[in-house]
């Protein structure tokens, strides 16, 4: 789970109120299904997905930025660029492979190579999020996982205008014969994506 539940689940509800026929069954995790021998319409991947039979729809893109509560900000001093974070702690997505050095971009194109300390892994998006909310140290997150952490300065951005990687969603559907309800949840999640920071594909 990437966190999408809170832009999945209001679509899914708006699916049950169709005809009495259709069942919703959301499965909100981080392992990789079988749509076709699991009977799944479609499946939603933030990030890098592998090669399949699968139909591939890119939806948007958003970027992973660097994130951390106040009392790890403080406790490492200034930061006003990704390489003063070399000797700081880290928490890392198990799923990435935890390397020793991240590579950051600005927006105006800059690179950044980091050595990282990890000090902790997890391999969920949310019990990241969770990890660094209770001040285990810096790391890197969806922005739209975030927001609202940000807003109530739970985490701050750290190094703004820098991010580790640029994510793109995509929907994976198992064959190119779309049914009305699968169209119906992708129009739904199209403009549900761009209010919360993801830029259009």
């Amino acid at each position: 789970d990437s966190g999408l539940s809170a832009m999945v689940a209001p679509i899914a509800a708006g699916l049950t109120r169709r005809p009495p026929s259709l069942k919703v069954d959301l499965l909100l995790d981080d392992a990789v299904h079988d749509l076709v021998e699991e009977g799944l319409d479609l499946a939603l991947r933030l990030g890098s997905i592998a090669e399949s039979s699968y139909v591939v729809r890119r939806l948007g893109s958003e970027h992973e930025i660097i994130v951390a509560a106040d009392s790890v900000i403080d406790a490492h001093g200034e930061i006003a660029h990704p390489r003063h974070l070399g000797n700081a702690p880290w928490v890392a997505h198990a799923g990435l492979g935890v390397r020793s050095t991240w590579t950051f971009r600005s927006e105006r194109s800059e690179k950044a190579q980091v050595g990282v300390d990890v000090k902790a892994t997890t391999n969920a998006a949310l019990a990241l999020r969770d990890l660094l909310l209770a001040g285990a140290g810096f790391g890197v997150l969806p922005r739209h996982m975030v927001r609202e952490d940000l807003r109530s300065g739970r985490l701050r951005e750290v190094c703004p205008g820098w991010f580790h990687r640029r994510l793109w969603l995509h929907a994976l559907l198992p064959t190119r014969q779309t049914p009305p309800r699968v169209r119906a949840f992708l129009t739904s999640l199209t403009g549900a994506i761009q209010p919360v920071g993801f830029e259009p594909a």
